[in-house]
C-alpha cells in the first residue's frame, strides 16, 4: 500500500515536472527518503485521524442513546412526580376534612359538657330547694 502511494505520488511528480518544457529535475537518495519519512508519516496520522473518528463516532452513538435513555426517565419521572404532587394534594384535602370534623366534634361535646353543667347545676339547685323546703 504504501510503495503504491509512493509511486502513485512519484509518477504524479513526474508528470508535472514532464508537463514543464525542457526542464529535468533530480531527486537525490536523501531528498527521496525524506518524501518517503513525510509519507509514512502521513498515512499513520491518517490511519489515526480515522481510528479517532471511528471511537468518536461509536461514542456519539451511545452518548445518543443515554441521552434517549435519560429522556424516556425524565419523561417517567415527570408523571410520577404529578401523581405524587395529586396524592399530596388529596392527603391534604382529607388532613383538612378531618379536620374540620374534629373541630365540629369539639364544639359538640363543649356544647354537650355545658349542657350536662346547666342540668346539673338546675338539679343540685333543685334538690336543695326541696331539701330546704
Amino acid at each position: 500500500m504504501l510503495k503504491r502511494t509512493f509511486i502513485l505520488a512519484l509518477a504524479c511528480f513526474c508528470l508535472v515536472l514532464s508537463a514543464t518544457p525542457c526542464m529535468a529535475y533530480t531527486i537525490t537518495e536523501a531528498e527521496l527518503t525524506t518524501l518517503e519519512a513525510n509519507l509514512n508519516l502521513l498515512e499513520s496520522n491518517n490511519n489515526q485521524l480515522s481510528a479517532d473518528l471511528a471511537q468518536s463516532k461509536a461514542d456519539l452513538t451511545q452518548a445518543l442513546t443515554q441521552l434517549e435513555q435519560l429522556k424516556t426517565q425524565l419523561v417517567t419521572l415527570r408523571l410520577e412526580s404529578q401523581l405524587a404532587k395529586q396524592e399530596l394534594q388529596t392527603a391534604q384535602n382529607s388532613l383538612a376534612s378531618a379536620n374540620q370534623s374534629l373541630d365540629k366534634y369539639e364544639q359538640e361535646v363543649k356544647a354537650e359538657i355545658r349542657s350536662l353543667k346547666l342540668q346539673r347545676v338546675g338539679l343540685c339547685a333543685l334538690a336543695l330547694f326541696c331539701v330546704v323546703k
